[in-house]
């Protein structure tokens, strides 16, 4: 394990920190920056080890000035776009959504390639949707590689089985302020 900095966090992980090559899973019913800058800030430490911070971005929305913000280093971060869906659009639809997110077949086989990859000591993606053969598929390249899987996804998976070494649910709340 890998402590992760953020020390109420890490009282409440088992032997205080991330487990390496697994995968970890922070899920929040909200959709936005919070959680993705919560997960960076988990991982961050794991690259202390050899290797790079991937990030799978199939949605093309990540910036990597949210990865400077938490302390990663432009030198240490490779950037997958795999290429969007070429699928007929609907009149009045939109290109990408946020159910669409890691449906290609592309996004799918950078993922695993990545998570494979000697070169990588974590993996930050967006999955909302996936079955339980890909999963599987995961789990067991990240025990053979070592690398760390983070996935960021929605409230809607907390019914489904898991392959996730840890699971986190990320709850923003309000500041309290004090005057």
């Amino acid at each position: 394990t890998v402590p992760t900095g953020l020390s109420s966090l890490d009282a409440l992980l088992p032997h205080g920190g991330i487990p390496t090559g697994s995968i970890i899973e922070f899920i929040s019913s909200r959709s936005g920056q919070f959680t993705t800058s919560i997960a960076l800030k988990a991982v961050r430490p794991l690259l202390n080890r050899s290797g790079c911070l991937a990030i799978i971005d199939e949605r093309s929305e990540f910036y990597s000035t949210a990865a400077m913000a938490q302390g990663i280093p432009l030198s240490r971060l490779l950037l997958i776009r795999p290429p969007l869906k070429s699928e007929p659009r609907r009149p009045g639809s939109r290109l990408s959504s946020a159910s669409d997110a890691l449906q290609s077949k592309a996004a799918l086989w950078a993922l695993e390639q990545t998570v494979r990859c000697p070169g990588v000591c974590a993996v930050l993606c967006w999955m909302d949707r996936s079955n339980a053969a890909v999963m599987r598929r995961l789990q067991l390249a990240v025990e053979q590689s070592g690398v760390t899987l983070v996935l960021v996804r929605p409230s809607s998976v907390l019914h489904q089985p898991s392959f996730a070494d840890l699971r986190l649910l990320v709850t923003p709340i309000a500041a309290i302020r004090q005057d």
